[in-house]
């Protein structure tokens, strides 16, 4: 499975982004620019030449892709584009509260380590989170990597007609460390503003992933499965069929305190939350140090 990453933004406002998988990449520099052909452009930047299966036989070049399905950029203040054009959809969020900021003990921790990796390395932003958040559910699965529909997905028995899905969004602390850089925050909001497609695309197809990245790890000699068992993941997927699938999104960024919250990262996470809200009326949390 191959998946994005946002790079970083250029001075003169270009977006650079990398489309990978497990063994290959390619990175691009997006621009809106009312100079070149179309009013926008994907330039190559470094790695490989990437193309779309469209069936069996057919091969489609990125370019052509870009057109007939175009890249969603969403923004930090609530707004997004595709191909040229930009729309100002605001989204009328107040700030995300100081008081519902989680904090929690990270001693022990190496802030600059976000993955556990096959190892179950415990010194890791990932593991930690684990940590804080076994105890809510009844299964736990480690999806990190590309592809991934969070760093750990947890699934929770609430009562006889109700389950609760819960996708957890980990990402280590710039430079190691508790700082005001609000670009902590960027991606890891955007990995969880991508929640929603995990939500509508229901359970069953989750499970699939879940099951096929697991038995990947299997035949390596890993596991995937950090709490419960592939029994309960069946018994999950058959429950949902008929009951309610409530949702939560967690993000853990320790990089952010009491002492270095800022106004900037109150109105990002509070544009997140609504986001999630409106479209998948998602639960949200935010767990810092």
């Amino acid at each position: 499975m191959a998946d994005l990453r946002i790079d970083g933004v250029e001075t003169d406002g270009a977006i650079l982004y990398s489309i990978y998988s497990e063994n290959h990449a390619a990175q691009f520099r997006f621009k809106i620019d009312a100079k070149v052909t179309n009013g926008y452009f994907h330039e190559p930047v470094a790695g490989e030449d990437i193309k779309f299966q469209i069936s069996k036989e057919r091969l489609r070049d990125f370019q052509e892709q870009m057109v007939v399905d175009s890249l969603l950029i969403r923004y930090a203040d609530g707004t997004y584009s595709y191909n040229k054009f930009h729309i100002p959809f605001d989204l009328k969020a107040d700030d995300f509260p100081y008081e519902r900021l989680e904090v929690v003990d990270w001693n022990g921790v190496d802030l600059g380590q976000e993955s556990m990796g096959k190892s179950n390395k415990r010194d890791t932003v990932q593991y930690r989170s684990f940590e804080l958040l076994e105890a809510e559910h009844d299964m736990v699965f480690n999806d990190d990597g590309a592809g991934e529909a969070a760093d750990l997905v947890g699934l929770k028995d609430v009562s006889e007609d109700e389950i609760r899905l819960t996708l957890i969004h980990c990402k280590y602390a710039s430079e190691g460390k508790v700082s005001g850089l609000i670009a902590n925050l960027y991606e890891v909001c955007g990995q969880a503003q991508k929640s929603i497609v995990v939500k509508h695309e229901g359970l069953p197809k989750l499970a699939t992933s879940l099951r096929k990245r697991h038995e990947k790890w299997a035949k390596q000699g890993a596991s995937r499965l950090l709490k419960g068992d592939l029994k309960k993941l069946s018994y999950f997927v058959d429950k949902s069929r008929k009951a309610k699938l409530s949702f939560c999104v967690v993000i853990v960024q320790p990089s952010v305190s009491g002492a270095t919250y800022s106004p900037a990262m109150a109105k990002l996470l509070a544009n997140t939350e609504l986001f999630l809200k409106r479209t998948t009326e998602a639960d949200f949390r935010f767990i810092g140090s």
